[in-house]
C-alpha cells in the first residue's frame, strides 16, 4: 500500500463533524495518531473516489448514509468490500442516525441478511472465537464483558457476533425492570463479504470497551489488506 495514500476513511455526512468530535475525542485522537486518515463528506458528493483514495478501511460514521438519496454511493461501497476486498465498518453516530428500513435495504445491497433489532443496555460478553481472527495480542486488549446501549442487529450469523448476550444478559434501566436479551441478536457483528468484510458497532455512546474494540477492528482489517495488498 502506498504511504502517500489514506489508509483509513471516515465517511460522515459533512466536515467538519463538530458532534462527532465532541463525542469521540479520545478515540479519534487515537485513531489519527496510530494511522493515516482522512475524512470524506458524502453529503454532497456524486462519488466517493475510491479508486483514488485506495483506503484499506472505511468507517462509516453517520447512519444516513443508508438514505435513498445516498444510493449512488452505495455501489461504490459495495464494490470496495466485495471486489477490492476492503473492509466497511459503521460504528460512533451511525446507529443513532440509521432508520430501521433504510438499515435493511443498506445491509442488503451486500447480501447481508441484517435487520434493525432492538435498543437497549445490557452486558455483553465476547465471542472467544475472535481470538484466532483478531491474533492473541489484539483480542487481549478487549473487554471479556461489558455494559453497553445498543441498537442491535438481527439475522447476523452466530460466526460474526463480536459481542453478544448470553443466558444471564439482562436489559438494564433505570426506568424498567430487567427483561431477557433476545439472543438471536448482537449489538457488535464483524461478516465476511465477498473478497472484504462489513462490520457492525451498535453503541451509541462512546464506552470504552467500544473506543478500544474500534482500533482493534481497525487494526486487523489492516493488517489483513496487507496480507492481500488491498490499495495497493
Amino acid at each position: 500500500m502506498s504511504s502517500s495514500k489514506p489508509q483509513i476513511l471516515l465517511l460522515m455526512e459533512e466536515t467538519p463533524d463538530e458532534l462527532l468530535e465532541d463525542i469521540y475525542p479520545e478515540f479519534l485522537t487515537a485513531l489519527r495518531t496510530k494511522f493515516q486518515t482522512k475524512d470524506i463528506s458524502y453529503k454532497s458528493a456524486k462519488s466517493l473516489s475510491l479508486s483514488q483514495s485506495q483506503p484499506a478501511v472505511i468507517l462509516a460514521v453517520s447512519g444516513t448514509i443508508t438514505e435513498r438519496r445516498y444510493r449512488p454511493l452505495h455501489d461504490e461501497l459495495v464494490s470496495f468490500v466485495k471486489n477490492d476486498g476492503g473492509t466497511l465498518i459503521c460504528c460512533c453516530q451511525f446507529s443513532s442516525f440509521c432508520r430501521p428500513p433504510d438499515l435493511t435495504t443498506f445491509m442488503a445491497k451486500f447480501n447481508l441478511p441484517w435487520k434493525s433489532g432492538d435498543y437497549h443496555r445490557s452486558t455483553f460478553v465476547l465471542n472467544g472465537a475472535f481470538k484466532d481472527r483478531f491474533g492473541a495480542d489484539r483480542f487481549g486488549r478487549l473487554l471479556p464483558a461489558y455494559s453497553m446501549k445498543a441498537l442491535h442487529v438481527d439475522k447476523a450469523s452466530s460466526a460474526a457476533v463480536i459481542y453478544g448476550p448470553d443466558s444471564a444478559s439482562r436489559t438494564q434501566s433505570m426506568v424498567f425492570p430487567p427483561s431477557s436479551v433476545d439472543q438471536a441478536q448482537a449489538p457488535v457483528v464483524l461478516e465476511r463479504c465477498g473478497k472484504g468484510e462489513v462490520g457492525y458497532v451498535g453503541d451509541v455512546n462512546p464506552e470504552d470497551g467500544t473506543q478500544e474494540l474500534l482500533l482493534v477492528m481497525v487494526e486487523n482489517a489492516l493488517r489483513a489488506s496487507m496480507d492481500e495488498g488491498v490499495g495497493s
